[in-house]
């Protein structure tokens, strides 16, 4: 970007804080140049240090060197909230029930994506995705254990190793990384050694379920819960704080010592982990600022991830009164059954993790698992009696944790208004961008199942919420409040964090920057997204025709704005998920060995509700195989691998 596109983007900005005559001159004398002669942006501010941050402070700062005006700070800091399993089933996404007041007012000063999607519905394989803009098959990691920076990651730059490496102060707490392995500064060490050692800070062995050792601060040997990267994408010690609550319940109800689902807890906010965490970095802008009064403080970049909505549903319960009992709706209204003429391999069973809870054991969900009961042929594609899990989740506790996930999502929206409201209290929202995602979807009852771990839509569409810093879009950009109706991946959040603030964004990167839907008349970027999702197969499979008894498969999914194809095809590192590197063969889709295929009709959809447009396979209907046939070569020419 040349100096000219940037003065005449950006002279309003100057004209409207009462900039000088002089000042105004100045840019005058830069605008008027030759492009031959003009000075490149690189030129003017490249050699600057990073004193200057955005593309307009880059310019001004080196007009300020030359004498001719001071610098002005138009977009500075960046505020990135992160939430677990949070769907978008929140006020601004038209669901008015929800008491989301501090992201109502975040909408209202920046963009809403309705239609943003995750590269996979599964923790580790998302974040990994969104913070390293690299999709699955690229950083190998399909699911939660292995570490990026042990597959193909180990010299990728991270979303926030990127800035702390152009000049900000990278600083973050909670669950942005997927917690559990440790960066350069700490190791792992046999958890004989601390026998008094918090749960939370073990690793657990994926052998035996068991405790294989704990993560320690190389020089100090303190436990440290996760290391989350640390030091690589961060300038300062990451934070973890423990919970008050972590054995909060009996667990002597369940063999296996584990929690109950969900519970109101009757205790002040800042005893919960998640509240900790904010309050931490509200701790760490006051002091990167100076408490506010140092306007040259050094740009930062802070990330604050909460874990709630995440099973266990444990919250304050003071936010148990938005959501009276009789005001919850279970079963689901739409799309509480198993989808019609669906492949054997696609839906996921919640029971097995649903079991790990004591309260959900006590009532016997494992009992009504799918894989017990087989019936014979309907299709190409057979398929499992799945109707079982329907019958898995009795009605009221099924309300009971939906009232816990949704009370839990109120307080992560408490917790996002603490965060705003100390950059107001610092006078800095105004320059700070902030941008708020989820790192998956969640089914609460839909298709009868709870949780995530396929490519459904309610699996894959995520909340995301950006409000640029002040002086960023310039005068093109679209009203505040408003909606970006285009399709967006997660893979895209690192491009456009970079090219918002007018640095060089990484050739390498899977992702494609949105900035540009911010803007008026801007053209569509996207007209097709992706997911995919591991699955195995029964282990009774080649009973009925499936081979393998052990086969894995990957499920590609293509999300159009009018529809949602998938294709199930072989896939032979799923045997070394938790090894990825050790997979003899590519990980490139094996179009040719494809064993289901899915097609749902979109058309209609706003994007706005949950479980009504995926209840039907159009794949095998004669009606559409001609589309069938286009939307595969579809998703074979546009695959990334």
């Amino acid at each position: 970007t040349d100096v000219f596109a940037v003065v005449r983007e950006r002279l309003w900005l100057l004209i409207v804080r009462g900039t000088s005559t002089a000042q105004l001159l100045s840019l005058s004398v830069l605008a008027t140049l030759e492009p031959t002669t003009r000075p490149s942006l690189r030129d003017l501010g490249g050699r600057l240090g990073r004193s200057c941050f955005c593309t307009m402070q880059r310019v001004v700062c080196a007009v300020a060197l030359l004498g001719l005006l001071p610098a002005v700070c138009f977009g500075k800091h960046i505020l990135m909230i992160a939430s677990d399993d949070m769907r978008p089933e929140l006020s601004m996404y038209g669901h008015q029930y929800m008491h989301t007041p501090s992201l109502e007012s975040l909408s209202r000063d920046g963009y809403v994506f309705r239609r943003a999607y995750v590269q996979q519905a599964l923790c580790s394989p998302s974040r990994t995705a969104l913070l390293t803009s690299m999709r699955p098959d690229r950083s190998h990691v399909w699911t939660i254990g292995p570490y990026f920076r042990d597959t193909t990651g180990k010299d990728y730059v991270t979303l926030p190793q990127y800035f702390k490496q152009a000049g900000w102060t990278a600083a973050g707490a909670g669950k942005i990384f997927h917690t559990g392995r440790c960066g350069g500064n700490c190791m792992l060490v046999p958890a004989t050694r601390y026998p008094q050692a918090p749960p939370a800070s073990f690793v657990f062995s994926p052998d035996t379920g068991g405790p294989s050792g704990l993560i320690v601060n190389k020089t100090t040997h303190k436990i440290i819960r996760h290391g989350d990267d640390w030091p690589e994408s961060w300038s300062l010690p990451y934070i973890q704080s423990q919970d008050d609550y972590d054995h909060w319940q009996d667990h002597k109800a369940h063999p296996k010592g584990s929690p109950f689902s969900n519970q109101g807890i009757d205790a002040p906010i800042e005893t919960f982990n998640d509240a900790k965490n904010a309050l931490a970095m509200i701790d760490t802008m006051r002091n990167l600022t100076k408490n506010g009064t140092d306007p040259n403080a050094k740009p930062f970049f802070i990330a604050c991830g909460f874990h709630r909505p995440h099973i266990p549903y444990v919250h304050p319960a003071q936010f148990d009164q938005y959501y009276p009992n009789n005001t919850v709706d279970y079963p689901p209204k739409h799309g509480f059954r198993i989808p019609e003429d669906v492949p054997v391999m696609s839906p996921h069973d919640w029971t097995g993790e649903g079991d790990t809870y004591g309260d959900l054991h006590s009532i016997g969900v494992r009992d009504n698992t799918p894989v017990r009961t087989i019936h014979g042929k309907k299709h190409a594609s057979r398929e499992y009696n799945w109707t079982t899990m329907c019958e898995a989740m009795p009605f009221a506790k099924g309300k009971q944790m939906k009232r816990a996930y949704y009370a839990s999502i109120s307080y992560v929206d408490h917790l996002v208004g603490m965060l705003i409201a100390e950059l107001r209290n610092l006078g800095i929202y105004n320059e700070t961008t902030v941008i708020f995602w989820g790192d998956h979807g969640y089914k609460l009852g839909e298709h009868c199942d709870w949780f995530k771990h396929d490519n459904y839509e309610d699996s894959t569409r995520i909340p995301l919420i950006v409000k640029p810093a002040n002086g960023l879009l310039g005068p093109t950009a679209k009203p505040r409040g408003s909606f970006v109706e285009e399709m967006v991946e997660e893979v895209d959040i690192y491009p456009s964090l970079v090219d918002i603030y007018g640095l060089d964004v990484p050739t390498a990167l899977e992702g494609q920057s949105w900035v540009s839907l911010l803007k008026q008349g801007s053209p569509q970027t996207k007209d097709r997204v992706f997911s995919q999702y591991p699955h195995f197969l029964a282990p009774n499979a080649s009973e009925h025709g499936f081979g393998n008894e052990s086969a894995s498969v990957m499920g590609y999914s293509m999300r159009t704005p009018q529809w949602r194809f998938t294709e199930w095809v072989n896939f032979p590192c799923g045997k070394y998920l938790m090894d990825p590197m050790k997979c003899p063969v590519p990980s490139a889709p094996r179009w040719n060995e494809t064993w289901g295929i899915e097609l749902y009709d979109h058309r209609g959809d706003e994007s706005n509700s949950f479980g009504i447009y995926e209840n039907v396979n159009l794949a095998y209907k004669p009606d559409y195989q001609f589309l069938v046939t286009q939307l595969s070569t579809e998703l074979h020419q546009h695959w990334l691998v």
